[in-house]
């Protein structure tokens, strides 16, 4: 399994998954989830000032635009 899967990029994994309708979805790593257009417009990264961990975490709780 994992020649088959470290052969392929996860954009592949995915399509064969959608194709072959196979229970497949891929994981985010960090770099993923901090260049993510969404989580980047919603304003969900913000930026932390500490000389060990330079780097955006995500705000908590997430933000709601309404209620249920």
């Amino acid at each position: 399994m994992e020649a088959f899967f470290g052969s392929k990029t996860s954009a592949e994994l995915t399509e064969r998954a959608v194709r072959d309708r196979l229970l497949l979805a891929p994981l985010a790593t960090t770099r993923d989830i901090l260049h993510n257009p969404q989580f980047l417009y919603r304003g969900y990264l913000v930026p932390l000032e500490h000389p060990e961990f330079p780097a955006p975490l995500p705000i908590i709780p997430p933000r709601l635009l309404q209620t249920p």
